[in-house]
């Protein structure tokens, strides 16, 4: 009966897989240096035949070449949506500040309740309009 080594048979197949795949690094790094190299040399010969005609002209309007009026349109246009923006934060804060107020009112007018009279009715609306107001 024939008695294997297991560990020489899988030393023998890590050595060759190794070597392999060094053999696959070195023929890949010799050819794709080979291609880097034809392509750089390609390079100047490609520049020098290059001619300008071929590219096209474009044209792209600058700032300078607007007329001022077309420029004191759009100072204008962003003029009145900096005013509506800011009309609209106003609106927004006056309505904030509102409830603020609202709240404000309310937990000291249930406070006051709950001094004058110790009932849970009292209490409930005091936790509830005064979280209310500690939330805003």
């Amino acid at each position: 009966m024939v008695d294997f080594n297991y560990f020489k048979l899988g030393l023998t197949v890590f050595i060759s897989v190794l070597f392999a795949g060094l053999i696959l690094f070195f023929i890949e790094q010799y050819y794709y240096s080979n291609m880097l190299d034809r392509f750089m040399t390609s390079i100047p010969k490609v520049v020098s035949s290059f001619q300008r005609s071929t590219v096209p002209f474009v044209n792209f309007p600058s700032v300078q070449q607007q007329t001022t009026s077309q420029i004191r349109k759009l100072q204008e246009s962003n003029r009145k949506e900096q005013n509506r923006l800011r009309a609209e934060s106003r609106a927004q804060l006056a309505s904030r500040q509102s409830i603020r107020k609202t709240n404000d009112e309310t937990c000291s007018y249930w406070r006051e309740q709950y001094r004058k009279n110790k009932a849970a009715y009292n209490k409930v609306n005091l936790d509830s309009a005064c979280s209310r107001a500690a939330n805003d």
